[in-house]
């Protein structure tokens, strides 16, 4: 079955502290590390990609393990202007499951590209049959297909999305 993001960190929260030597009954501690989630900053260079992507005539949609409310305030905290949100709570499945990125796919209106600095996603996404970009410093494990693009940022990313376009 599916459970929310939210209810997953929330219970999966004590066992964490206690592998880090936190006290998993620090009701403060744990209030600030899940309040955390709601200063999360977008990831480098989304600002300058999206724009890019944007203005080159791509329509830009944000999927997210996360809830809308969370994806929206941070959306609208970094400014960042897209065409459209897909939470996985109202789809009902999580990242990877097939079917989260099926609900991409069909919202995505032509080719559609998965940018994520998360391998698993990446994986999911090129199984749906989208096309894949690494960002960032996660390494891509050899077990997982090589993503089409690897960039160290949204804004390189998007550069070369458009030019393979």
């Amino acid at each position: 079955g599916y459970v929310p993001l939210g209810e997953l960190l929330d219970a999966d929260l004590p066992a964490a502290l206690e592998a880090h030597g936190a006290d998993p009954a620090d009701e403060a501690l744990a209030g600030r590390l899940l309040g955390s989630l709601r200063r999360l900053e977008a990831a480098p260079g989304a600002s300058e990609g999206v724009g890019r992507l944007r203005a080159a005539g791509w329509r830009v949609l944000v999927l997210t393990n996360g809830s809308r409310a969370l994806a929206n305030e941070l959306l609208e905290r970094s400014g960042l202007a897209v065409d459209g949100l897909l939470s996985c709570e109202e789809i009902g499945a999580g990242k990877p499951l097939r079917r989260v990125y099926d609900a991409a796919l069909a919202a995505s209106e032509g080719e559609a590209w998965m940018v994520a600095a998360h391998p698993w996603d990446l994986y999911g996404a090129g199984r749906a049959g989208m096309r894949t970009v690494a960002v960032g410093r996660f390494p891509v494990p050899a077990v997982f297909p090589a993503p089409d693009i690897a960039a160290p940022d949204i804004a390189a990313a998007a550069a070369e999305m458009i030019a393979r376009a």
